[in-house]
């Protein structure tokens, strides 16, 4: 049974990010086709910005799941589960959503959708995190960190409540442009302090320095 724990958590790294490499290609090429059926991106005015920005959010999107998942198989072993088979799946179906779903008339919904992948990976990486502090391998890294406690959530429950929250005045107010702006540049807020945040654990697990 220890052979096969071993032999599952050595192949772990190149099973997860070879399936999600061709989950972020499809998403890529997806995102492509809809900037070039779109033509209200090419004409002035309010449209156009949001149709841009909302684009933009959508890349840095799709490179913080990249981020998330080479980080977490590059830093860790752990045991695998059929769950960390099933959920590329899940998050790259969300994608596919919030691509589907550009264009000013469904930024409320588009907003919300961010905020369900915001929770999934975050839930997700604590259920690695867990099972990764069980693992003797990685007592390096978490023999000087202790478990995270809610307060620890604050900055992640903040991103997910806002998301959700700018979805729901877009809904309720009929999308104005400078408020569905505003939600766009708290999503892009968001997004770049979560690649933040893998950027500093990454460098504490390579250094072995304190967060």
């Amino acid at each position: 049974m220890e052979t096969i724990r071993t032999r599952a958590k050595d192949l772990l790294p190149s099973v997860l990010l070879t399936l999600l490499s061709i989950i972020q290609a499809l998403a890529i090429e997806l995102l492509w086709t809809r900037l070039h059926e779109n033509s209200y991106l090419w004409e002035a005015g309010w449209v156009s910005v949001l149709g841009w920005t909302q684009a933009a959010v959508m890349l840095l999107g799709i490179f913080q799941v990249w981020l998330f998942y080479t980080s977490l198989v590059m830093r860790f072993r752990w045991v695998p589960s059929v769950r960390d088979s099933a959920l590329p799946f899940v998050i790259g179906i969300l994608e596919f959503t919030l691509i589907d779903l550009m264009g000013p008339a469904y930024l409320a919904l588009w907003l919300c959708t961010l905020a369900v992948i915001f929770a999934v990976s975050v839930w997700e990486s604590q259920t690695i995190f867990r099972r990764a502090r069980r693992d003797p391998e990685n007592r390096e890294f978490f023999e000087t960190l202790s478990p995270a406690r809610l307060r620890d959530f604050a900055s992640s429950i903040g991103e997910i409540s806002g998301l959700v929250l700018f979805g729901v005045l877009l809904y309720v107010t009929g999308s104005p442009p400078w408020l569905s702006f505003a939600g766009l540049l708290f999503a892009t807020g968001a997004l770049a302090h979560q690649i933040y945040e893998n950027s500093r654990y990454w460098e504490r697990s390579m250094s072995g320095s304190p967060v």
